[in-house]
């Protein structure tokens, strides 16, 4: 098959973000060796050695693209009659679908839908052509050239097409069939689903982009994002691991905290070097927040880890003082300050799970900054006296 679209369609394609998503989705479905394209011969299409399915999507939110009268509509039919006649459309093993996210009043487009013999596909043709008024020439409308060409059609290939056209109502959302088709197939918690198919839509329109912005139409063999799609899947299937649900914060927010939060006071108490504590600031920084997000997250969107965190940091208490006390005991003859810059490093680098399972790297140190910033626990043996003295005496 060749490619039947003018190439000025493909530009403004970053617009329409159903034709991405109904992309992934006919990926999701498509067997090993299958090759789905955009923009070449339907909106979105799939090709099989046996059948090809060329698919155009609507979303109806300011029109009905499939009334008696559509101008979408009838453009459609047209389409794909001269992509069958020119011998860019496979007739004899393709299916034409026509995918309206939201259901839509139609009279036409549902009749041809239900036509599925030659009786009844001719039927539905008459029954059009006198709804619509079509005479030897085509009404004075802009629906009119499409619908009298397509109607009045000698070759035949009207019929054909007919016989083969699905008619497809969607619920108003987009993700529906991508988010059935994965919690059908891939073992994924619902609290991570969406951050799932986020991560794969990101993966399609990157191979999207990569062509169309050659003002190519874009083609995706099944067989290279299987790669991709196992291994996005597999981050959030992984048997004990937890993925990042949450975004990194601004810079304004982690240089906020660095002036004004308890956890970096309690740093520079064990830091003296003021590269180093700059550093170590940042990084406390960055993880505090981080972690106090993704905790925020998790009781928002339910996630079951969300009720093992008393325990989580009861462990984190646990060790924190079972590691003062060996150093207490192993570096008793060293400076406070020393001693509290070794207990301030073996808590941030230690890595606890919650519930077995294993955390984003940044969600331990975090959460010890946070009992930092609350005082429950410090880095310094004499932190509480000296913060109080920072502080002129308050708590």
């Amino acid at each position: 098959m060749g490619d039947c679209r003018d190439t000025n369609a493909i530009g403004p394609y970053l617009g329409y973000n159903l034709q991405t998503v109904r992309f992934l989705y006919r990926l999701l479905k498509a067997d090993e060796g299958e090759v789905i394209s955009l923009e070449a011969i339907g909106d979105v299409s799939s090709e099989a050695e046996d059948v090809v399915i060329v698919e155009e999507d609507k979303s109806g939110l300011a029109t009905n693209p499939v009334s008696n009268k559509s101008v979408s509509l009838w453009k459609t039919f047209y389409n794909w009659l001269v992509a069958v006649q020119d011998g860019k459309i496979p007739i004899e093993k393709s299916i034409f679908i026509l995918h309206v996210l939201q259901p839509k009043e139609c009279d036409i487009a549902n009749l041809f839908s239900e036509a599925k013999t030659l009786k009844d596909t001719k039927t539905a043709l008459s029954k059009a052509r006198q709804e619509l008024a079509i005479g030897p020439n085509p009404p004075d409308k802009e629906w009119g050239i499409y619908a009298h060409t397509f109607l009045t059609d000698k070759s035949g290939q009207n019929v054909k097409i007919i016989q083969q056209f699905r008619l497809e109502f969607g619920n108003s959302d987009p993700l529906a069939d991508v988010r059935k088709h994965i919690h059908l197939h891939a073992a994924i918690e619902p609290e991570y689903l969406e951050r799932a198919i986020g991560n794969l839509l990101g993966d399609v329109s990157a191979r999207i982009l990569t062509q169309t912005s050659q003002n190519l139409p874009a083609y995706v063999h099944k067989d290279d994002f299987l790669s991709s799609y196992k291994s996005i899947i597999q981050d959030f299937n992984r048997y004990g691991y937890i993925p990042v649900l949450g975004t990194e914060p601004s810079k304004s927010q982690v240089n906020r905290v660095v002036a004004q939060n308890t956890l970096i006071k309690q740093i520079r108490l064990v830091i003296e070097d003021d590269k180093r504590f700059e550093d170590e600031a940042i990084k406390a920084a960055t993880c505090y927040l981080r972690s106090s997000h993704e905790r925020t997250i998790w009781g928002t969107k339910g996630v079951r880890e969300n009720q093992f965190l008393d325990e989580f940091h009861g462990d984190l208490k646990s060790h924190y003082n079972r590691t003062k006390d060996e150093i207490d005991i192993t570096h008793n003859s060293h400076p406070d300050q020393n001693r509290g810059h070794l207990l301030f490093l073996k808590c941030v680098q230690h890595q606890q799970t919650i519930n077995g399972k294993t955390l984003p790297d940044f969600f331990t140190p975090g959460c010890y900054h946070g009992l930092a910033e609350t005082k429950e626990i410090g880095w310094h043996p004499q932190y509480r006296t000296l913060l109080d003295d920072d502080d002129g005496g308050a708590e």
